[in-house]
């Protein structure tokens, strides 16, 4: 009887002692999976501002971007008159 209770003392004890250790790479994966979580953010943040940009580059090589972008600065056609003088 006391062999039975001694033995499972013991697996009890390297059960707990187990659960102890094995903490410290669950948090390590924890942290590693935040982190990746805010890189995919980032990464798709970065991917729309790309998107954005390519979409304005090629409508600013267009005759009606141009004109748009030339009127933003303050540029008139000649003999045009500014409608806010």
């Amino acid at each position: 009887m006391k062999k039975i209770v001694l033995n499972l003392f013991i697996v009890a004890a390297a059960i707990a002692t187990g659960c102890y250790l094995s903490r410290g790479p669950y948090k390590v994966l924890a942290d590693q999976q935040a982190k990746t979580q805010q890189q995919i953010k980032a990464t798709r943040n970065a991917e729309r501002d790309t998107e954005d940009l390519v979409r304005r580059d090629a409508q600013a090589h267009t005759p009606t971007g141009k004109e748009e972008l030339a009127r933003q600065a303050g540029f008139v056609k000649e003999g045009e008159k500014p409608a806010n003088p």
